[in-house]
């Protein structure tokens, strides 16, 4: 009889946990650390996102992100410096198999993002002859926001019944920007160039309740 009762506990355990996993109505807040590359150069930043159950299967979630990144170029004198991006998502999860400590979902999502960038202009001077002079340079700042959407895959570990472990890849890119191309020599970040794709890693910690 102890043997059976023993079992039955654990079986009951076991079933509680996994309602505890992925239930309808779930709500949980935690951080994000995207992790990525642009341009040779590697990058971190940090976020914070919001999530809610709308089944066992399906997740919504809307999310903030800071990214400094950063791109050193120099032209003549002059360097280029430092890039923030500010991203704001939602997102939508869909789980690829029943509720479990830990499964695979994939993701889809549309946002908001907002660049800034550096343009490094050329300038000649002209003698009264009209001969070419001395060539000098300047840059200026200028910031570029656009409609942006991602695509990609997660999985989601569940540590404890309200600590969660989310590790996810994704490609992002825009569908507009309105970023002035300019003249010379310039380096712009017209929220990722519109229609191409840039990789991006992120690991968050969620809370659940």
């Amino acid at each position: 009889m102890k043997t059976k009762r023993k079992i039955l506990t654990l079986l009951l355990a076991a079933t509680c946990s996994l309602n505890v996993f992925a239930q309808k109505g779930m709500n949980g807040v935690g951080i994000n650390i995207p992790v990525g590359v642009y341009e040779g150069f590697v990058y971190l930043g940090i976020g914070a996102k919001y999530q809610y159950n709308l089944s066992d299967y399906l997740r919504i979630e809307p999310s903030v992100e800071y990214i400094p990144i950063y791109s050193k170029k120099t032209v003549g004198n002059v360097n280029d410096y430092d890039h923030p991006v500010f991203k704001a998502f939602l997102n939508g999860h869909m789980y690829l198999l029943s509720p479990r400590p830990a499964r695979p979902y994939i993701l889809a999502g549309a946002g908001f993002s907002m660049w800034e960038y550096a343009m490094i202009s050329q300038h000649q001077s002209e003698s009264m002859t009209g001969q070419v002079g001395n060539t000098s340079y300047t840059s200026r700042t200028y910031t570029s926001e656009c409609f942006t959407y991602n695509i990609g895959f997660g999985y989601d570990f569940r540590l404890s019944h309200s600590i969660a472990l989310q590790i996810e890849a994704m490609a992002f890119s825009s569908a507009t920007d309105n970023a002035n191309d300019g003249y010379g020599y310039y380096d712009y970040r017209d929220c990722n160039h519109s229609g191409k794709f840039s990789f991006l890693g992120r690991v968050g910690f969620v809370y659940t309740f």
